[in-house]
């Protein structure tokens, strides 16, 4: 908290050689503050009135605000995902969703799979799945649609929080690259 104040000083500085250098007074001065006046022998603190200002009489109710903290209470764990075979027929998926804040009545979780780089496709394994606080297992096949054609195959997984009644979706997890298939 600043309070508008004029502050006048004498100031006398030695020279290198130890000898005092003559006095030269300073004067320092904030906005709204009185006029400035001739330095007297000894230094004078001068503050004027101030209006409508509320000055706290205690510094415990000052508090400075604090730095925003990510909050993540949504999270993938366990993730497996996997050829079915040696000569890959299907990819089975498993893995757990942790939510360790609210409860989400309504969250869609989407596959993104790519091959080669090239995202092949958004795979909606649920749509209405609801994350109550705890753990949510999370289990199901995937075949391409094309089929599995050579190369590499990278799975991520993408939760969205659906709140129907305002119409919005919201990303609470977004897991990229979390599993790859190589296929001869």
């Amino acid at each position: 908290i600043s309070v508008p104040a004029t502050v006048v000083a004498d100031r006398t500085p030695e020279s290198s050689s130890g000898e005092s250098a003559p006095e030269t007074p300073i004067q320092v001065a904030a906005d709204n503050a009185a006029p400035l006046h001739d330095a007297p022998d000894e230094p004078e603190e001068v503050i004027p009135e101030v209006e409508d200002e509320v000055q706290p009489t205690d510094d415990s109710n000052v508090t400075a605000p604090q730095p925003e903290v990510a909050d993540e209470p949504v999270t993938l764990q366990s993730v497996k995902i996997e050829a079915n075979a040696d000569e890959i027929q299907f990819a089975n998926v498993a893995f757990e969703i942790e939510n360790t804040g609210n409860h989400i009545s309504r969250a869609r979780v989407t596959l993104e799979v790519s091959h080669n780089g090239e995202v092949v496709e958004e795979f909606v394994i649920d749509d209405n799945l609801p994350l109550p606080v705890g753990t949510t297992s999370v289990e199901d096949r995937y075949i391409p649609p094309t089929g599995w054609d050579s190369g590499t195959w990278q799975f991520s997984v993408i939760v969205h929080s659906i709140n129907s009644n305002e119409n919005v979706e919201t990303v609470v997890v977004s897991e990229v690259d979390v599993a790859t298939i190589e296929v001869p």
